[in-house]
């Protein structure tokens, strides 16, 4: 029998965790042609469909569903491989600069870095968290070598790959929420909103069809997610922000949940490099790293 192709798995998994060929192909840099190709070499070679080809979105199949978690079990251990062949062949030094949003360089990188810390301690990290935009900015203008930001920008010259899913929800102090009628629409909802510049801002007007704010009712705007939580604590409105950002305030009854109002998005936490740009050692292994811990923490589960 002939061997798997590690691509072939990638290019499976990544159908899954995208949704579709086409986003899997950009995802991973490639022609959706490319992905088509890859996945059905895979079907050919273990002989059963793994995948439901959907107008909109690809699912997996019964058979699909049973091998996914060997799947990305297989890939985990390809990227130690390759992390440990790193280490022993070149131990990283030197700066490592990367540009983040909010919420991943809050609450996803400190974990990686860590890994990296382990792995090649020589490494110093710059580590840059602003809004997407500046963040996309830095890149662009190789001020720094990567960025981790919360949406997959739409535009050439970039390699963006999806590495995390992660929910924005509307909190509120229970002031407020006592404040509210019975059955409120958002317009009725004392909003902070982000400010221009930021994916969670960009997320929420998208989900809910307003247009430069229109329709809501916007009582301030605040540069990140952690004055957005303050402002809410204090009684001064509700705001969108990461799951993953209020939970122990949720746990604390310090916020509510505001579900009958905004239903919960997911929004993806990317990883973006610039094409044609050849990666440091120390660049790569965090990248490595990155992935590596994505996949045991289970956050690209579909």
């Amino acid at each position: 029998m002939e061997r798997l192709d590690l691509k072939d798995v990638e290019a499976f998994v990544q159908v899954i965790d995208s949704g579709s060929f086409t986003a899997a192909a950009r995802a991973l840099g490639v022609n959706q042609s490319v992905i088509s190709t890859r996945v059905a070499h895979l079907e050919e070679q273990l002989q059963v469909r793994i995948l439901e080809r959907g107008a909109r979105r690809s699912t997996a199949t019964p058979a699909g569903k049973a091998m996914l978690t060997r799947a990305r079990a297989l890939l985990v251990q390809a990227n130690d491989l390759v992390i440990e062949a790193r280490r022993q062949a070149e131990t990283p030094a030197g700066e490592l600069r990367i540009a983040s949003s909010t919420v991943p360089g809050t609450f996803y990188l400190p974990a990686v870095l860590a890994d990296l810390r382990r792995h090649a301690p020589g490494v110093v990290p710059d580590l840059r968290v602003t809004d997407t935009q500046r963040a996309l900015e830095a890149l662009r203008s190789h001020d720094v070598e990567l960025a981790v930001v919360g949406l997959v920008p739409a535009e050439t010259g970039l390699r963006v790959e999806t590495v995390w899913s992660d929910a924005v929800i509307l909190v509120c102090s229970r002031m407020i929420a006592a404040g509210l009628p019975g059955q409120p629409d958002l317009g009725a909802v004392p909003l902070i909103l982000r400010q221009p510049g930021s994916a969670t801002r960009d997320a929420v007007l998208a989900a809910t069809g307003a247009r430069h704010e229109e329709g809501l009712d916007v009582v301030m705007r605040v540069p990140d997610g952690e004055v957005a939580r303050e402002a809410a604590l204090a009684g001064i409105g509700a705001t969108f922000v990461s799951e993953r950002a209020v939970a122990r305030d949720l746990a604390a009854g310090r916020l509510v949940r505001l579900d009958q109002v905004f239903r919960p998005i997911q929004r993806p936490i990317a990883l973006v490099t610039l094409e044609g740009q050849p990666a440091t050692a120390a660049a790569s292994m965090f990248c490595d790293l990155l992935r590596a811990l994505a996949e045991r923490s289970g956050a690209r589960e579909p």
